[in-house]
C-alpha cells in the first residue's frame, strides 16, 4: 500500500508546583502538562523515504475559548517532505513557532521545568502554514508563514504571520574539545491577529566541556501567544548557566527578567532567580527539580518549588 512504515511514541510530562506566595498561605498543586501520542507515518517511495506525515494529538490540552476542543489537541498535523538531508519543508502545523528561542524548544528539551518568562509570554505556541528549514555545517534556520490564529482557531484566520529563526555556528571546524561550541541567532515573529505585533530576539550560547551558557533578549511591539494578541510593548532577557556534574546530573542556574509594559513606569517588572538540579535516568525518563524566587517592582514576592517527571515511550 502507500504506507511504508509507523514510528509511533508517547510522551508525558506532569509538574508539581508548591508556592508561598508574600503574605500568603503555601499551596501545592500538580499539573498534567502535556500526554501526547505520536506518529510518523512514511509514505512509500522509490528509495528512501522523504515525504511523511507528522500526526501529534495532547489529550490533555485546554486552551480558554477555543472553539473546538477536538481541534485544539492537535500539536501536529501536517506533511513533511525532505529534499535533501539538508533541506525540507512542512506544510500544515509542525513544530513550534519560532518565537524566541526558549519558545521554540520542545519540551523534554527544557533546561528548568518551566519556560523562562520570555518563553511562555511570547512563544511556546504553533499555527498551521507553510515552513522551509535548512541544516548546514555552519547554520541553520527555520522560515514559515502561518495563519495568526493559533492552534486550529480559525481557518480562515484574522491575518497573516511569519516567523523565523535563524542559528550560526562560527566554531563548527573546530576542535570542540579544545574551543568549545559558540550559537548566535536571532527570531523574528511578525502578523496581525487582533492588532499587528513584532517579537524580535537575538540570543548568544556557549558550551564547553562541561559548562554551558545561553543568553537572549526579546523585545515586542505587541505579541501573539496561545490565548491572548496584546498590543503592549514590553522586554525581557534571561541568562542560564549549567554545569554537568556527571553524564546524568546536571546542575542549572538562571536569572530571568521581564518588563511586560515598558510604557508604564511603575508595577510591570518581574525578576525571577532560579536554580535546580537535572537528572536523566535514561533517554526515556528525565527529572528535573528547581527553586525559585520571584520579585516584582510593586514591592510583592513569592518562592516556588517545582518537580517535574518526563516520560518518552
Amino acid at each position: 500500500g502507500p504506507i511504508k512504515r509507523i514510528k509511533m511514541s508517547f510522551f508525558y510530562f506532569g509538574t508539581d508546583t508548591i508556592s508561598w506566595p508574600y503574605n500568603d498561605s503555601v499551596s501545592s498543586k500538580w499539573k498534567d502538562g502535556c500526554a501526547e501520542l505520536s506518529a510518523q507515518v512514511y509514505l512509500r517511495e522509490k528509495g528512501d523515504s522523504k515525504t511523511y506525515l507528522r500526526l501529534n494529538y495532547n489529550f490533555l490540552r485546554d486552551l480558554d475559548n477555543h472553539p473546538s476542543g477536538f481541534m485544539e489537541r492537535w500539536s501536529e498535523l501536517g506533511l513533511v517532505h525532505e529534499f535533501n538531508k539538508h533541506n525540507a519543508v512542512h506544510i500544515g502545523q509542525t513544530y513550534r513557532l519560532p518565537i524566541t528561542l526558549e519558545g521554540y524548544k520542545n519540551t523534554s528539551a527544557l533546561d528548568m521545568p518551566t519556560r523562562t518568562q520570555i518563553g511562555r509570554t511570547y512563544g511556546n505556541t504553533r499555527s498551521f502554514g507553510v515552513r522551509y528549514m535548512g541544516n548546514y555545517k555552519y547554520a541553520d534556520f527555520d522560515l514559515g508563514v502561518y495563519n495568526s490564529t493559533r492552534y486550529w482557531r480559525k481557518f480562515n484566520g484574522n491575518g497573516g504571520d511569519f516567523s523565523g529563526i535563524v542559528r550560526f555556528y562560527p566554531f563548527a571546524n573546530l576542535d570542540k574539545d579544545k574551543w568549545g561550541k559558540i550559537t548566535i541567532g536571532s527570531t523574528l515573529n511578525a502578523g496581525r491577529n487582533d492588532n499587528q505585533y513584532v517579537v524580535s530576539s537575538v540570543f548568544l550560547g556557549y558550551d564547553y566541556k562541561r559548562f554551558h551558557n545561553l543568553f537572549e533578549y526579546a523585545h515586542a511591539n505587541g505579541y501573539n501567544n496561545d490565548t491572548t494578541c496584546s498590543s503592549a510593548v514590553s522586554e525581557g532577557f534571561y541568562d542560564t548557566m549549567m554545569f554537568d556534574i556527571t553524564k546524568k546530573l546536571q546542575l542549572v542556574g538562571r536569572f530571568d527578567y521581564l518588563n511586560a509594559n515598558v510604557e508604564k513606569k511603575t508595577g510591570n517588572i518581574s525578576r525571577e532567580y532560579s536554580v535546580g538540579l537535572n537528572y536523566r535516568i535514561n533517554k526515556n525518563l528525565r527529572l528535573l527539580g528547581s527553586y525559585m524566587f520571584r520579585q516584582l517592582t510593586d514591592g510583592t514576592y513569592s518562592h516556588a518549588v517545582a518537580l517535574q517527571a518526563q516520560v518518552k515511550i
